[in-house]
């Protein structure tokens, strides 16, 4: 099935992501969710963007939106079959929420993030998971276990390694 990832908006990437996350049990396994992923953007945008004399919410919205890459896979008829998200700052960008309902497309996606300034990321301690992002040049730089489940994995911080 042919795919373009295209730029969006985080909204579209959150229902994106939820609808995904019940089509496939891989990626409900293996990515944060939908609502993880947009305190996440909104802790990101706090950070990045001190208050500010906006001219109006729309204005404020806009700025915020602008400050994130967003990317969805979208194949013929809209069907939003993956994406992620990039959130930028001044020493590459943070990966999150990436994820695709179609095995084998991983690849592709990771290329563009790469190419959009992916230096970091966090991922659960999946052996797949793991092995898929070393195979794009990242490494474990920090381990936390897994207090919230104790049977669960751990969290790998991998960053892009020179």
């Amino acid at each position: 099935m042919s795919q373009v990832l295209v730029r969006a908006d985080s909204t579209a990437f959150y229902y994106a992501l939820n609808h995904n996350r019940r089509r496939r049990e891989v990626i409900a396994s293996g990515c944060s969710t939908a609502e993880e992923i947009s305190v996440e953007i909104a802790d990101f945008q706090r950070r990045m963007h001190k208050p500010a004399n906006f001219t109006s919410q729309k204005a404020r919205t806009e700025a915020l939106e602008a400050c994130i890459v967003v990317r969805l896979a979208v194949a013929p008829g809209q069907d939003k079959r993956g994406g992620y998200v990039l959130l930028p700052d001044a020493f590459g960008g943070l990966l999150v929420g990436m994820h695709h309902v179609d095995p084998g497309h991983g690849d592709w996606m990771m290329r563009d993030a790469l190419d959009h300034g992916a230096t970091e990321l966090y991922c659960w301690d999946i052996p797949a998971l793991t092995e898929f992002y070393r195979r794009h040049g990242f490494g474990c730089a920090d381990y936390h276990p897994n207090y919230a489940k104790l049977d669960g994995p751990g969290v790998c911080y991998m960053r892009k390694l020179p």
